[in-house]
Order: structure tokens, then sequence, then C-alpha cells
């Protein structure tokens, strides 16, 4: 609950007095302030400086928890993030698991994570750029994001393994999203470079650049997806979902073998081109679309990528896109027209019986994260 504190200055004038009242309001939290200004990395401060003297740390979700510029887990140190545990960034923070730490974000439905900025009035409730992102290096054991929401930032994750040492190997773990919603990110909203993401039942939207970018190696599944880009502030050049097994951080290059696939997933949003893809023959690159929806200007004859995927579908009448229920509200369940309806394979869903609001999928499932419900 928030705090009041009132108080009051009494004038007198000319034999008038007059009361004017002082109010402020604010909301008790865990501060983290940055400690250390190292050069080459943005001020820090360490999770050992909270929880000194522990390798395994459960956050409390009993008040929300403020990150000034970034806040770094420890490498060896075991993070849980419990269900609905409210965490805000201010300006340029962000939270970075280091590598050789673990970070597990355990949210349920109608009680999520919520990683977001910290500023909670209505205008700030869904504008972009207030933050910057969250970290993910290497790990000894699977990253997971379940039933989180991560908005309003610069990018909102980056899963990447250790590279300021000039050392680019491919991180042995996993990043695991699950239900989770990455949306209104004014650079990126999922950005992977040598890195390995099973993502299921979740919903990425609303990002300046790419919505989802796999760089260099990896394995990348993406099973009942929703991929989504209506960016309205400004211009948008770049495709929703970009995939090269080659990226560039000076003075270095780095190629990779990379395998992405997506099923039964939803890939579109307001430009003409939401696919975009690059490679060398320096490394495997292994694109799949199977049983999915793609706007995209690519056909079937030109790349060998699809597989009972429908490209370019068509709005349906009275509706301004062939899926999305009310894009006015930036809200991406379906319509009973919509092309997603019945298009999705039982085989690609195997026991991903409910979606990401906790409906049962029929026998013939729906595209991306959302079943349509009468």
């Amino acid at each position: 609950s928030p705090l009041i504190i009132l108080d009051a200055i009494q004038f007198e004038t000319n034999g008038n007095e007059q009361e004017v009242v002082l109010e402020a309001w604010g909301q008790d939290a865990y501060y983290y302030t940055a400690k250390y200004d190292i050069d080459g990395y943005p001020p820090l401060s360490f999770m050992s400086d909270y929880y000194p003297n522990q390798t395994t740390v459960l956050l409390p979700n009993d008040k929300p928890h403020v990150i000034f510029d970034y806040l770094v887990i420890d490498s060896l140190m075991n993070v849980t993030i419990q269900e609905g545990t409210q965490i805000h960034f201010y300006r340029d923070g962000g939270l970075w698991a280091y590598r050789g730490s673990n970070l597990q974000v355990n949210g349920v439905k109608d009680n999520e994570v919520v990683f977001q900025g910290y500023r909670t009035e209505d205008y700030y409730n869904e504008l972009p750029g207030q933050w910057d992102r969250i970290i993910l290096n290497e790990s000894p054991n699977d990253h997971l994001f379940e039933y989180a929401i991560i908005k309003n930032g610069y990018i909102g994750i980056s899963a990447e393994s250790f590279y300021l040492d000039g050392n680019f190997t491919l991180a042995p773990n996993n990043l695991i999203l699950s239900n989770t919603i990455i949306q209104n990110m004014d650079g990126i909203g999922l950005l992977a470079r040598n890195y390995n993401i099973q993502a299921t039942n979740s919903l990425i939207a609303n990002s300046q650049n790419q919505l989802v970018a796999t760089l260099g190696g990896g394995s990348y599944e993406f099973i009942h997806c929703t991929l989504a880009n209506y960016w309205g502030y400004g211009t948008r050049s770049e495709a929703s979902f970009y995939a090269s097994n080659i990226f560039e951080i000076s003075p270095y290059q780095v190629v990779g073998d990379l395998d992405v696939y997506f099923g039964n997933s939803i890939i579109y949003g307001s430009g003409s081109e939401e696919l975009e893809a690059d490679s060398t023959d320096d490394g495997d690159f292994n694109l799949v679309f199977e049983n999915c929806a793609v706007r995209t200007e690519l056909t079937y004859a030109e790349v060998g990528w699809f597989k009972n995927t429908v490209l370019n579908p068509e709005s349906v009448v009275g509706y301004s896109n062939p899926f999305f229920d009310n894009l006015g509200n930036d809200e991406f369940t379906l319509y009973s027209s919509s092309v997603a309806v019945d298009a999705g394979d039982a085989n690609i869903t195997g026991s991903l019986l409910l979606d990401i609001e906790g409906n049962t999928r029929d026998a013939l499932p729906d595209l991306g994260c959302y079943e349509y419900i009468p």
C-alpha cells in the first residue's frame, strides 16, 4: 500500500490566516543502488551486497524491488523470484545474471512476476524505453521465466554468452520461456547471441526493431508463440523476426551453427516483411516454420523454410488483420473467423494442452499463444 505523509504551512498576512496542505505519496520497497563504477561496465551493485554469504536467494515478494543502475547476480549464486514479485527499474537500470549464476522466475497465472519501469502513473503504463534490459549469461542450469511480464524497456531479455573477454563460446544452457509476455520495447524484445532458447505459450509484441533476433550459433524452439508487431511510437523499418548465423562485435566477427524452429506460431505485424534472415556458409543455418502463419514476401519456391505454413494471410471481412481481436487495446487474442483458429497441428502442441490464459486447447489447436474461446 502507498505511504502518505501530510503536513501543512500556515501563513498570516495582514491579519489573514491561510493554510497550505502538503501531501507526499511514496511506497516502501527494497532498494538496490550502484556501489561500484568499474571501467567498461555500467554502474552496478552485486546481489551479494544485499544477501551476503548466501549462494541461494529467494527474493521476498511482500513489497516491490526498485533497482537503480544494474543489479548483478554473482557467479555461483542462484536467485529465485517468486510469484507476485514486482520489480521496477530506474532509467538505465537492468538485471544481469552474470556467467555461472542462475535465475528462476516463478510466476503463476494471475500472479505474474512483473519487470517494468519505476513510474507507476497511468501515462507510463505502456510507455517503452523506461529502463535498459535483463542480461542472461551462460549458466550451469537453465534460466527460467514462467508467467513473467517484461515491459517498457529497451531490450526485454538479452541472452548471450559472456563476451567481454573476447570468448564467444556457445552457452551450454537454455533459456526457458513459458507463458511469458515481453512487450513495448524501444529496441528489441528478445535478443539472443550464441544461446539456446525454448519458448512456449509466449507473447512478444510491439518493439521498434525486431521482436526476436537470433544471432550466431544456438538452438531455438518456439511452440505456440505469438510475435505481433504494431509499434505505435514512430516509424519501424526492421522485420519482427531476424535470424543470422553471424554477428559482429568490434573487432570480432562471430560465426556459429544456428537452428531455429517455429511450430503452431504467428509472426505478423504492420510491415509488409516481418521475416528477415542472413547467413554464411562458414556455419550451419537451419530455419523451419511448421504450421505457422507468417507475414512475408518470401515464397515456398524461394526458400525451403516453410512446412504447412500460411504466408501473407489476408484480413478477414470486418477486421483489419487476419488474427487479433482488439488491436486498439494491444490485445492479441483471436476472433472466431481468425486465420489462426484450428490451423495448428496437435502433434506439435504435444503436452501444451493449456494456452497462456489457462484455456484448454481442442483437438484442432489454434496458432499462437491464445486459443480462441467462444
